[in-house]
């Protein structure tokens, strides 16, 4: 508990800064902090800036007699108090931070043991921020296999427990996680290996109660392949069951990468690995092969062949977006449901970007488009200082930058003040709220319209009324027949494709 200190001083001291006229704010990329070995308690907390000489500069958070001297006001900004805090103040908002986050933190364990059918221990389940960053990598997991996997486990009496092991055995220094079949549990340190982890569950714990093990791995190792890599990663290559697990976590966190492949070298064995992997579990779990990512390129519909060429002729499309570069296979195939990744990331690559090579921007610097329309993210350890959780880690900056840039300018929110939910499903009035919020950063004044003029007018949300009623006026989205919107329905990569398209010939006719 003591080793929660730091968050706890923070969540209850940005409550504090409300009440006082602090000094101006500045930029503070690393909080270095000594506890006592034994107790854990905290003994010097000290903010490190850098000055100009390129050196840092040691501010100390508390002076000798405990009053706080400085306040977090923002994720990495800091400001220094007029008048310091009592150290009495502090003990009292430590212990008020602390109550409230052992709550939330209950709360939201509970909430995912429910959801998830999983069993969170105590340790792994230290605060909220750490259950946020599981259930984002549990997300990446297609539910209707979470769920068969859950039935299974209960069927013998198990569930799959998540459990921390970074205050554990030094025996696994180096280890992002492991799996142990026997207790049916995933021990993790760094979260990024559960969904390698989690492949380890189904294929050393599950997949053998439904298809026959010595079955699989007779057919996995009598696969041939061409030219191309024989395994996803170097990884995968120490052993077999490394080879599922290494397989598996790329078919859903790496996709783009299996599709490459599958679209250079089809023949190779990494690909024919993955494609075994998945007609397996689809065939053994009862699955639509749709519910995992699409590995094979896609083409078009009929009706939005055209558009979509246009598209890419004219704005070009970008590997991670809703559209590819011509000639690229698609990310996820264009009749699936957009992300609000993908979406966020199209508006940003392509359409912005080339509203400015079509000077819609006027006579803008290209310095001063970058800093209002591409802002640089800095970067703070392994991620990048951005408010959201699920977004900080990802392996491109330029998604990173793109969903930044994106709320800087009020185009987009997220779940919650930390959560994006990057690959969750677009449904059409998120994309419609969307759209709207970027015609008014663009400074494009969309006509009123009337949303209550759709039939299913009362299943839209009070925060998306005025954006579908704009957007559905302006021509830039339709309804889906007998007089419908359908807000909560999914919005497809080629229908986002239009709208952006529809919006960028606006803008620029």
């Amino acid at each position: 508990m003591k080793k929660k200190l730091i968050s706890l001083i923070l969540a209850s001291v940005m409550a504090f800064s409300m009440l006082i006229t602090p000094a101006s704010a500045f930029y503070v990329g690393i909080v270095s902090s000594s506890y006592h070995p034994i107790t854990g308690e905290l003994l010097s907390m000290y903010l490190l800036v850098e000055n100009e000489n390129g050196g840092y500069d040691k501010l100390p958070v508390f002076d000798e007699n405990g009053n706080q001297l400085y306040v977090q006001v923002g994720k990495n900004e800091w400001e220094k108090l007029d008048t310091p805090l009592p150290a009495e103040e502090v003990a009292r908002q430590q212990a008020e931070a602390e109550k409230a986050e052992k709550a939330a933190t209950a709360k939201k364990k509970a909430e995912m043991e429910k959801a998830y059918k999983i069993k969170l221990t105590d340790d792994y389940a230290s605060n909220t921020s750490v259950l946020d960053e599981l259930e984002y990598h549990l997300k990446l997991i297609p539910a209707s296999l979470r769920e068969k996997a859950a039935a299974q486990m209960a069927k013998k009496g198990k569930t799959l427990k998540i459990d921390d092991f970074s205050n554990g055995s030094t025996s696994m220094a180096g280890y992002a996680g492991y799996y142990t079949s026997g207790e049916v549990a995933i021990y993790l340190m760094a979260t990024s290996a559960f969904v390698h982890e989690y492949g380890h569950f189904i294929f050393m714990s599950v997949l053998p109660q439904l298809y026959n093990s010595s079955t699989f791995k007779n057919e996995w190792n009598a696969l041939k392949g061409g030219e191309g890599p024989t395994h996803v990663t170097s990884y995968a290559e120490t052993d077999y069951q490394e080879d599922l697990a290494e397989t598996f976590s790329q078919i859903l966190t790496n996709t783009s990468y299996i599709r490459s492949l599958a679209v250079d070298t089809p023949d190779c064995l990494a690909v024919k690995k993955a494609n075994l992997m998945l007609d397996t579990l689809c065939k053994a779990f009862s699955l639509d092969k749709s519910v995992f990512p699409e590995l094979t390129p896609s083409e078009p519909s009929t009706w939005a062949k055209a558009e979509i060429e246009k598209y890419q002729n004219t704005l070009k499309g970008s590997e991670d977006g809703v559209v590819p570069y011509p000639g690229n296979a698609h990310s996820t195939g264009y009749q699936k449901p957009a992300t609000r990744l993908q979406f966020v990331y199209s508006i940003s690559e392509d359409m912005i970007r080339n509203l400015y090579s079509a000077r819609y921007f006027g006579n803008m610097s290209y310095d001063e488009y970058e800093a209002k329309w591409t802002p640089p993210v800095k970067q703070v350890g392994n991620g990048y200082d951005v408010p959201f959780t699920d977004i900080s880690s990802m392996r491109s900056y330029y998604l990173v930058r793109a969903v930044n840039a994106m709320y800087t300018n009020g185009v987009i929110n997220g779940k919650s003040d930390t959560i994006f939910d990057p690959y969750g499903q677009l449904t059409r009035q998120e994309a419609a709220t969307i759209l709207y919020r970027l015609c008014n950063a663009l400074g494009y004044k969309l006509p009123k319209g009337n949303a209550d003029n759709f039939a299913d007018a009362n299943k839209i949300a009070p925060w998306a009324k005025d954006a579908v009623a704009a957007v559905s006026a302006a021509g830039i989205m339709n309804g889906v027949g007998n007089d419908n919107f359908d807000p909560t329905g999914v919005y497809t990569c080629e229908q986002s494709a239009l709208t952006i398209l529809r919006i960028y010939e606006m803008l620029t006719k």
